[in-house]
């Protein structure tokens, strides 16, 4: 997480533990966003939303939200506009995928 590390949160003293983003790809005019994104140990966002459709894969450690712990390898997803907290206790590294749509799902 070299080169450009930014903090979730903004404004005032990056002071850990926090969350930092590295953006990887962003198409504006489409409205994608992908994002690698590492918890340092005992980061916690508390209840926020997300505008657009979010695709969470976790790459190490573990990410705790109000209904479930996700581990390496766990995937989930939540719509626009959910309402959800995020922390986790040993840190953590997730792949964030962002669509300002969910994308169409063929069965």
């Amino acid at each position: 997480m070299s080169e450009r590390r930014e903090r979730v949160e903004t404004g005032g003293p990056v002071t850990p533990p926090v969350f930092w983003i590295k953006p990887l790809y962003e198409n504006v005019e489409r409205g994608e966003r992908t994002l690698l994104m590492k918890g340092d140990a005992g980061a916690f966002a508390p209840l926020h939303a997300h505008a657009e459709f979010e695709q969470i894969y976790v790459l190490e450690g573990s990410l705790y939200d109000d209904e479930k712990v996700l581990k390496a390898g766990d995937y989930c997803c939540r719509a626009a506009g959910a309402p959800h907290s995020a922390g986790t206790r040993d840190g953590v590294l997730v792949l964030l995928v962002y669509t300002t749509a969910a994308p169409e799902v063929s069965v």
